[in-house]
């Protein structure tokens, strides 16, 4: 009986040892599939955040896009006003020059004027 006794008596420590690895186990599948749902969740959520960042990157691209066809009209007309300074100043060179030609020509005509007529012409 005592052998029977220590034979139930080991038999049960070992059902309750078992039971207890059992106990481990379920709570530590039970942690596990409670991490895999947090995971999914940051997975989706890091997707969600993602998708954003890259409607916001495509944003900033056709801005940045945008600016530089423009800048590059500006530039365009700032060159074609640079190059019609550049006329405008040689223009006004070849009327500087006109105008002394001209002044000139006054002055001859005058004094041609007033030796053969004695006088300045009329006005």
């Amino acid at each position: 009986m005592i052998t029977d006794d220590k034979d139930a008596a080991a038999a049960a420590r070992s059902k309750d040892a078992a039971a207890a690895k059992w106990r481990v186990l379920a709570e530590s599948h039970a942690l596990l599939v409670d991490q895999i749902a947090e995971i999914l969740v940051a997975q989706r959520e890091a997707g969600q955040q993602r998708q954003q960042v890259n409607q916001r990157v495509a944003a900033m691209e056709q801005s940045l896009a945008h600016n530089t066809d423009m800048t590059s009209e500006l530039l365009g007309v700032v060159v074609a006003v640079k190059g019609g300074l550049k006329v405008l100043a040689w223009l006004g060179m070849a009327a500087k020059w006109c105008s002394y030609i001209a002044a000139g020509a006054v002055a001859v005509y005058t004094l041609a004027q007033i030796a053969m007529h004695g006088a300045p012409p009329p006005k």
